[in-house]
């Protein structure tokens, strides 16, 4: 679907071959990728320990720490960031050994195979790149829904305590 999304062709039979330029532009593109990769996942690292460690001092103060939405969120975008970066490195290891060959056969499953890795290895960095924004910005939302819901429930009593006082 996606591939005939991006060629306007429902069949994903189309006829690739790896060339030169191809395998040149990919084999530096690839490393790109996994550089953003290593930057997201150490971030990613960095929140995970210091959560790990926030959580612990709340068992040690004797609280009950459940798994939110957030530390599983995290977990699964660290197993991505592991899978993409196994990938990449496997497809880039691949290209390495095709352009050091002397008889370069034509691979339409390696050309497939390394365009897919480099646009789902792109995608991924850019959405998996942008949910810490997100998950910033829902902690936010919900802690600020929080406060208006807490206000809300105060109003009435100070509502009634300004009528009283006018009444006496």
């Amino acid at each position: 679907m996606m591939f005939s999304l991006l060629h306007g062709s429902g069949d994903f039979s189309v006829a690739m071959e790896m060339t030169d330029g191809f395998a040149s532009a990919m084999v530096t593109v690839i490393p790109v990728i996994m550089l953003a990769a290593s930057v997201g996942m150490n971030n990613g690292i960095k929140l995970l320990t210091k959560h790990i460690e926030r959580d612990i001092q709340r068992v040690e103060a004797g609280e009950r720490v459940a798994d939110d939405w957030e530390s599983i969120a995290r977990s699964c975008m660290a197993l991505v960031w592991i899978l993409l970066t196994a990938v990449n490195v496997y497809a880039e290891y691949r290209l390495i050994f095709w352009l050091a060959a002397n008889d370069r056969p034509k691979s339409p499953a390696l050309t497939q195979f390394v365009a897919y890795t480099g646009a789902v290895g792109f995608a991924i960095v850019v959405v998996l790149g942008l949910m810490p924004i997100w998950v910033t910005y829902e902690k936010r939302r919900n802690e600020l829904g929080r406060l208006e819901e807490a206000q809300r429930q105060s109003q009435p009593f100070r509502f009634l305590e300004g009528q009283d006082r006018g009444r006496q």
